[in-house]
């Protein structure tokens, strides 16, 4: 390979990622408060680039990962292998119980009309964008209400 990445022709890979694997459900067109059904994807910021990579280009990727032994597990190893990346897992044992699991991501198209309202998740942990002030504006020069979203100053 010739280009700006000075590649050797002899490495064993073109690319290794370095990062975490998730479990995605999606329920595509339906709400995920109304779905019946979800199809399984297997993402992950650094996978997916190792994926593609390795899909869309047959460059040899591969992807470094910690891996529980469960059956979820088993499915995302399927699911990594399936794309043509090669896999290097650190392996832990899960309990039976509480883990440790693979992360999961739930996710649907949001179509239909959702009004953007700041539930309890962004006021615990999005405090830095969303400020209790007094009732009224946020500041003098802000056309916000007291419970709308502000940039952090």
């Amino acid at each position: 390979m010739s280009g700006p990445l000075d590649i050797r022709p002899d490495g064993e890979f073109d690319f290794l990622a370095l990062g975490g694997l998730v479990i995605r459900l999606d329920t595509e067109l339906i709400p995920f408060r109304k779905a019946t059904q979800a199809t399984i994807h297997v993402s992950g910021a650094e996978f997916n680039v190792a994926a593609n990579l390795s899909d869309c280009f047959g460059m040899r990727s591969a992807v470094a990962t910690a891996m529980v032994d469960y059956p979820v597990g088993e499915l995302v190893a399927e699911r990594v292998k399936a794309m043509g990346v090669t896999p290097f897992y650190k392996m832990f044992q899960h309990n039976g119980v509480t883990g440790p699991n693979i992360a999961s991501v739930y996710s649907d198209r949001a179509y239909g009309v959702r009004a953007p309202v700041p539930g309890s998740y962004q006021r615990e942990f999005g405090g830095g964008w969303l400020r209790r002030r007094a009732p009224g504006r946020c500041s003098s020069r802000c056309t916000r209400r007291a419970w709308d979203l502000c940039s952090p100053r």
